[in-house]
Parts: structure tokens; C-alpha cells; sequence
């Protein structure tokens, strides 16, 4: 990819370094490194559509890195996508995107279905790692010097987006190595950093996705799901943790709304080339006319839709890639039997 981002068109500007809707530590990491990069050299501002998670806030107060939440897109004349490829992950604000006259860039490690920015304009990586990888590249191919603080938030971005190295490749690593050399921290403390004490409700929440849990087993791939109110997306990761082949994790925004957090394990997807947003996430979007995106083992969906209905397409969607022409052995295990 193309590594030599146009810094010096931005200087002097009023700038927005905008990212996706219920922000994650990647899409923060990223954007607080370029926010600290350019803060002296243009007017700069992070914007957050809708909502940032705990431990992306936990991280911007740590880091005294301030944001906007639903910012005024008017105001700006350069704008810069981080860590999103689709105009649905601007939740309230893509219309405003898409009206907006700035001049648009995207920086993003996700596959790029449809051109949001000018082609020129778009810096994407789909085999990085993380959004801060491809930052960690660009400061390097610029020669843009940096200090402690830019470096423990890219390595922020690349521990948590790889799932603590469990998807790293070597140059993972190279990075990594080259970035703790900076960073003025041993890899315990970074990880200390990111820890966060769970709220108890996030522990109420994933005590209730257990006793929710539907199982299944597909050939010898367990897949799993569940349903709950908010945490989806970690509750999904801790199932993964668990023993789940795949874990799919609803939640339900109003009656007719539904959001869906799914994970893939590295086996499922080397060995039967598995991948949730070619196999599940694609299909779903033209039979529920949703929303959504990721990678081959983490996505997110969006749509309206009877919980039940699209739960019953995933499973289905699941069988159907898995089978390929081999006999199928399904079995359900309800949980309240041993």
C-alpha cells in the first residue's frame, strides 16, 4: 500500500480524525496517535459518532486525549476516516459524511468494498493487523518523529485488535519490538494499562449470556449463541475463549432493531477457510437489507429483524459453508441437560 500520506496538505487546516461509532481502543489508539502527531501543526479535533466504549474512554482520560461526540462536520476542511471502511459505521453521522465538501481520507486495516474517499486518498491495508499498524508504517514511511506516548498508544491499538498477539503474524512482532523500544514500558506494564476493572454490570451481562446459550455442533466445530442487552462484542470474544469454534452474540437496540457481535477462531478459519464476513455477514446483509463489516474472525451486523429469523440464517449459513460437499453431523446440546 501506498505509505506516504500527504501530511503537509493538512498543515494549517482545521482537521477532523473521524472513527467508527462506539468506539474501540484501535479506532482511539489511531486517531489519538495522529491527533498527537498533528496538534501543533493544525487545528485538530477526534470524532466519535454516537458512542466510545469503556476501554477506549478509559484510555482517552488516561492519555488526557480529548474528543467529540457527534461533532459538527461542517466545520472542518479535511477530514480523516480511521479505523472504519463503511459509511454505516458513522452510525448518525454519514449522511453528514457523505454531504460534507472537506476533502476526505481514509487510513483502515478492513477491506474496501465500496470507494468512500477518492481512491488517491485512501491508505488501506486489509492483511495489517490494526489501524495502528498501518499508522506505526506511515510514520515510519514519513519519517515523522514521535515520543512515549504516541508509541504506548499504537502498541494499545496492536495488542488489543490482534486479541493479545492470538492473530499476530512476524512482522507483528518486529513492530511490536520496535515500538516497546520506544514506548519507555515493558509489555506487562502496557497490558496493566489496559486492564480495566469489569463494572459489575458488564458481569451481570455476561453471567446472563451463559444461561442464554444456545450450542451447536457442526461436524467437530462447536458454534455458539446468545442474546444480551450491551457487551456483545466482548461477551462474543469470551466465548471464543471458552472453547467456541464461532460465537454469535445479539443485541436487541428496540423490538424490530438488532445488532449481532460474531467471532471466529483461527482453526475454523485456516482450516475451512472460514471467514464471517464473506460467509455470514455478506448473506445476511442481502436477506435483511443490514448493515455491517469486520474480518474473517470478528464482524458486527446490523439490521431490522426478528431475532429468531436471523439467528436461524446464521446457523444456516454456517452449515451450508461448512458442508461443501461432506456429510454433515449437527447436533444440538441444550444447557439445561448434561
Amino acid at each position: 500500500m501506498n505509505l506516504k500520506f500527504p501530511f503537509s496538505s493538512i498543515y494549517g487546516k482545521k482537521v477532523l480524525l473521524l472513527i467508527h461509532r462506539s468506539a474501540d481502543v484501535d479506532a482511539l489508539s489511531s486517531s489519538a496517535s495522529l491527533y498527537l502527531i498533528l496538534k501543533d501543526k493544525c487545528d485538530v479535533s477526534i470524532g466519535i459518532p454516537d458512542s466510545i466504549n469503556s476501554e477506549a474512554k478509559n484510555l482517552a482520560k488516561l492519555y488526557s486525549i480529548p474528543y467529540l461526540i457527534n461533532p459538527d462536520l461542517s466545520a472542518f476542511d479535511k477530514i480523516i476516516l480511521l479505523d472504519l471502511n463503511s459509511l454505516d459505521m458513522l452510525g448518525s453521522l454519514s449522511d453528514s459524511f457523505a454531504n460534507s465538501k472537506a476533502e476526505k481520507f481514509i487510513i483502515d486495516h478492513h477491506e474496501y468494498s465500496k470507494e468512500i474517499v477518492p481512491r488517491a486518498n485512501a491508505f488501506i491495508d486489509a492483511d495489517a493487523i490494526s489501524t495502528s499498524t498501518i499508522l506505526f508504517n506511515i510514520f515510519n514511511a514519513n519519517k515523522i518523529s514521535y515520543d512515549k506516548n504516541v508509541a504506548q498508544l499504537l502498541l494499545c491499538g496492536i495488542i488489543t485488535d490482534s486479541g493479545n498477539f492470538y492473530h499476530a503474524d512476524k512482522e507483528t512482532f518486529i513492530d511490536v519490538y520496535e515500538l516497546l523500544s520506544k514506548s519507555e514500558k515493558s509489555y506487562s506494564e502496557m497490558l496493566n494499562l489496559l486492564s480495566l476493572e469489569h463494572h459489575y454490570s458488564e458481569k451481570i451481562a455476561r453471567l446472563k449470556a451463559m444461561c442464554r446459550l444456545s450450542i451447536f455442533r457442526v461436524n467437530e466445530y462447536i458454534i455458539v449463541f446468545s442474546h444480551i442487552g450491551s457487551f456483545s462484542a466482548d461477551i462474543a470474544q469470551l466465548f471464543i475463549k471458552i472453547g467456541a469454534d464461532v460465537s454469535i452474540v445479539f443485541s436487541e437496540i428496540s423490538k424490530t432493531e438488532l445488532v449481532l457481535s460474531a467471532r471466529a477462531n483461527i482453526p475454523i478459519q485456516q482450516k475451512e477457510s472460514f471467514d464471517l464476513v464473506h460467509d455470514v455477514i455478506e448473506p445476511l446483509q442481502k436477506r435483511f437489507s443490514g448493515r455491517g463489516g469486520g474480518h474473517s474472525g470478528a464482524a458486527a451486523f446490523e439490521c431490522n429483524g426478528n431475532l429468531e429469523d436471523v439467528r436461524s440464517s446464521c446457523l444456516e449459513l454456517i452449515k451450508k459453508r461448512l458442508a461443501k460437499g461432506k456429510k454433515i453431523e449437527f447436533k444440538e446440546y441444550p444447557c439445561d441437560t448434561s
